[in-house]
């Protein structure tokens, strides 16, 4: 599913990070690399990359359940599309956002009505 909303908008695919403790309504999205030092600075991402001993993803990330709603899906999925193709400052919640998620939900309903 994942592969098909970044394919109709020819953006990068997030990694994807799974973990048992979070629950199937909750994910988390990080932000691209150049997107983070966009909104941070260069130097803040290079800090972080230190103290945390990893890189910051050059596509961003996505961070599931291994249990995870579509809803929840498409909610990260929106983020993800808003960081690769508006502004910036667009506001994490906002009407941009709304219609990034509707985007996202719309493909994948489309995915799911070509499986039943």
């Amino acid at each position: 599913m994942v592969e098909a909303v970044v394919e109709r908008f020819e953006i990068p695919a997030p990694d994807l990070a799974f973990s048992v403790r979070r629950r199937p309504d909750t994910g988390q999205c990080w932000a691209p690399r150049w997107h983070a030092v966009a909104t941070n600075g260069e130097d803040r991402i290079l800090a972080w990359e230190e103290r945390y001993r990893r890189i910051y993803l050059a596509a961003g990330q996505i961070r599931l359940g291994t249990t995870t709603r579509l809803r929840t899906l498409a909610h990260e999925l929106g983020h993800h599309l808003v960081h690769h193709l508006d502004p910036v400052h667009t506001p994490a919640h906002g009407k941009v956002w709304v219609g990034r998620f509707d985007d996202a939900m719309a493909t994948i309903a489309d995915m799911m009505s070509l499986r039943t």
